[in-house]
């Protein structure tokens, strides 16, 4: 069995197989770094050994899974036993590619470690790529999109090791088979355009070792045909070397490099060892290594202190003040389900009101025209006498038609006008 938990000098390059990175599938972004993840640690003995363990903090922090719930990760994981793809796409290797199980058998031990295997078939192509791509695992991290990620890593195989630059050529019913995207999703091309391959280049060139500097859209007749990627490669040394701490303590580095004084030194280390029971420093080197990369590609605009405190406190990508922008959208979310809270309510209060100062006959009317546009369901219950035994779903039913037919005000029909005119 194969156990790599040493990753202090690695260079955190994932090689990966041509024919793994251009696959068919329905992996969403989660399952695809998971899947990264757990090649990344079994490449050094693909060859070799047919079964794999390592710490299982070490397939979170590789992937950026942040959720701490232990039978979720299981399920992601059954998940993905379940699934079968089918690639090269490219035919760019020479080998025999088939349609096999992404992943084989899978064991999650008392002590904290993961245990993987893949098919026969599958271990002999990934141990032997004779195309592949180098994938930096630190930015698989950065990148969150379902389409990010596999067109990143479409773009980087295409590019090639040693060119700087190049157009990838993708048509678009290739584009669509590497995209996880369902048939029956984003059938419209303009749609397909929208949000999938504009959301997938804006995450790529902000967060990402390469540069889509156009993308070009060539038709064939009238339709789109094929997709053209212009890409660069942006200079990566500060964001793939790894600092030099074979010889410095945790203790050592928290002082010289992150400026922590012997009490807070004590704090972390206690605080990373609740949250992290038996690898708190393995956890620890990690985050302090992640850092330290950010601080030298000027990813950090705080202290490299305080970034690293929000790391260990929050997870991997959620430090100092790189957080702004998630920190500003769920603040902005909060407000505007705050507001949908508010104006539901107003709703609600106002038909009340109204539907109060009625007259018997202006009420009973009122229950006659819900009669007649009501559905065949709803007339069995008023029948039955469904308003007198307080019928919930008939009740709910009336409520709505009350709330369209009383209600006449833009600020009570128009959540924006009721935002404006409100002081919230």
């Amino acid at each position: 069995m194969y156990n790599n938990n040493n990753t202090t000098s690695d260079n955190l390059m994932l090689i990966k197989h041509s024919g793994a990175i251009n696959i068919s599938n329905n992996l969403n972004a989660t399952q695809r770094k998971g899947w990264n993840a757990l090649l990344y640690r079994a490449f050094p003995n693909l060859s070799t050994t047919r079964e794999y363990e390592c710490l299982l903090s070490d397939i979170r922090i590789d992937s950026g899974y942040k959720n701490k719930n232990l039978n979720d990760f299981k399920q992601l994981i059954r998940d993905m036993q379940g699934m079968i793809v089918e690639g090269d796409l490219f035919n760019k290797s020479d080998e025999d590619w088939r349609s096999t199980q992404i992943l084989g058998d899978v064991a999650f031990t008392r002590n904290g470690m993961i245990r993987w295997s893949y098919s026969e078939s599958l271990r002999t192509l990934l141990a032997n790529p004779k195309v592949y791509a180098r994938l930096n695992m630190i930015i698989q991290r950065e990148l969150n999109g379902k389409f990010a990620i596999p067109l990143w890593e479409c773009l980087v195989d295409q590019l090639g090791s040693r060119r700087v630059s190049a157009t990838v050529k993708l048509t678009v019913e290739l584009a669509r088979k590497i995209f996880p995207v369902a048939k029956n999703q984003y059938k419209q091309f303009k749609d397909f355009k929208r949000y999938v391959i504009e959301k997938a280049v804006d995450e790529i060139n902000k967060s990402s070792d390469i540069e889509i500097k156009e993308v070009r859209y060539k038709r064939a007749g009238r339709s789109i045909g094929e997709i053209h990627f212009d890409v660069i490669r942006r200079k990566t040394e500060l964001i793939t070397s790894s600092p030099i701490t074979e010889n410095i303590s945790i203790t050592e580095r928290l002082e010289k490099e992150f400026g922590f004084n012997k009490k807070q030194i004590e704090e972390v280390i206690k605080t990373t060892k609740d949250s992290h029971p038996g690898d708190y420093e393995t956890y620890l080197i990690k985050a302090m290594d992640y850092v330290h990369i950010k601080n030298k590609s000027n990813g950090v605009e705080s202290t490299v202190g305080a970034y690293l405190s929000g790391v260990l406190k929050n997870g991997f990508n959620t430090g100092g003040e790189l957080d702004k922008p998630r920190q500003e959208k769920e603040a902005e979310e909060h407000n505007e389900k705050k507001q949908l809270i508010a104006f539901h309510k107003h709703r609600q209060n106002i038909m009340l009101e109204i539907y109060s100062r009625l007259s018997k006959k202006e009420k009973d009317k009122l229950i006659s025209d819900f009669y007649n546009q009501a559905s065949a369901t709803d007339k069995v219950s008023i029948n039955a006498g469904g308003f007198e035994n307080k019928d919930q779903h008939l009740l709910r039913a009336f409520n709505h038609y009350k709330l369209k037919t009383l209600l006449t005000r833009p600020v009570d029909t128009d959540i924006n006008v009721f935002t404006n005119e409100t002081d919230l």
